[in-house]
């Protein structure tokens, strides 16, 4: 999922895109802490992107998952 540049993002509209899906890439451009899982906002971020990475969350078109290549 995209999202718009992170420095045109307020509170509640992160909130919104956050909220649309669990792979929105607000979450790592606009990362927030975990606290319950005690990460500042960049390791949450960090989490969050080889936790994608593992399961393969890559951009989805015509059904099919395109991954980049080395």
């Amino acid at each position: 999922m995209i999202a718009p540049p992170y420095d045109v993002i307020d509170p509640a509209q992160r909130s919104r895109l956050a909220a649309r899906h669990p792979a929105n890439a607000v979450r790592v451009e606009l990362p927030v802490a975990d606290l319950g899982l005690g990460l500042d906002r960049y390791e949450t971020a960090a989490m969050l992107l080889d936790r994608w990475q593992e399961e393969a969350r890559w951009v989805v078109t015509s059904g099919r998952p395109s991954t980049p290549t080395a």
